[in-house]
């Protein structure tokens, strides 16, 4: 999919060694693919991360949620389709109201309340400790 869904970028820095500045191009993934890759991490590792980098990334798309909406409805439309349809659906899923749960209260905005919170620092430095004192 990031083979037909990417964007490039032209990055400059300065070289290690005072041996210059290079100019790169380099590809990435577009919202779409980024969209999708993150959908799946979520959904199969459920990790607080990937909800955080979902939300993190669609709030500040350069070109704004309607773009990526945009971008998101063409992409429909091409081989990618099921792959696009089973990212949205997760996002549904773990994002949005449905007849039993309210959106809020779901794990994927929970999780990227928590992440934003520091709540998983704070839960590996419980585990390491509880580590320490098992030896």
């Amino acid at each position: 999919m990031v083979f037909d869904h990417h964007e490039l970028k032209e990055v400059s820095a300065e070289l290690l060694g005072a041996d210059g500045i290079a100019t790169e191009t380099i590809r990435h993934a577009d919202i779409v693919s980024f969209t999708c890759l993150k959908s799946y991490a979520l959904d199969q590792r459920h990790e607080r991360k990937y909800a955080h980098g979902l939300i993190y990334r669609l709030e500040h798309y350069d070109a704004g949620l309607e773009m990526a909406t945009k971008a998101f409805r063409a992409a429909l439309d091409g081989k990618h389709k099921e792959a696009i349809q089973a990212a949205v659906k997760i996002l549904k899923k773990r994002f949005t109201d449905d007849e039993q749960t309210e959106g809020y209260l779901k794990d994927g905005p929970v999780a990227v309340a928590k992440f934003d919170l520091g709540e998983d620092a704070e839960r590996g430095m419980h585990e390491s400790y509880n580590d320490m004192l098992r030896t």
